[in-house]
């Protein structure tokens, strides 16, 4: 029998993809353009996210779809809806593989 420690429960897991997604999105694109964002995102955040955009090619739409899923990961790990802590999304998108081109 499996026996799993970690209870998922994934309602509000697609709400939270969409808004991880989008803010990644257009923080980057502000980057991108060298305009002050308007998304306001936890500084350690901002740097991962920046730091592995560059790294991964600069594929804007594969890296923000990337930080959407882990904090909707993340979000699985809460029992409340569309809550997450973002160490844990900090943690998941790290460990993801380079995405690939869409």
């Amino acid at each position: 029998s499996d026996k799993r420690s970690t209870i998922l429960y994934p309602i509000g897991a697609g709400d939270t993809v969409s808004a991880g997604t989008l803010a990644a999105w257009k923080f980057l694109v502000d980057k991108q353009q060298n305009v002050e964002t308007t998304i306001s995102l936890n500084e350690r955040v901002a740097s991962i996210l920046q730091s592995r955009y560059v790294e991964n090619g600069g594929n804007i739409v594969a890296e923000s779809f990337a930080f959407g899923l882990a904090c909707a990961t993340a979000s699985c790990l809460q029992v409340d809806n569309s809550i997450f802590k973002i160490e844990d999304a900090i943690q998941v998108y790290q460990g993801m593989q380079k995405p690939s081109k869409i």
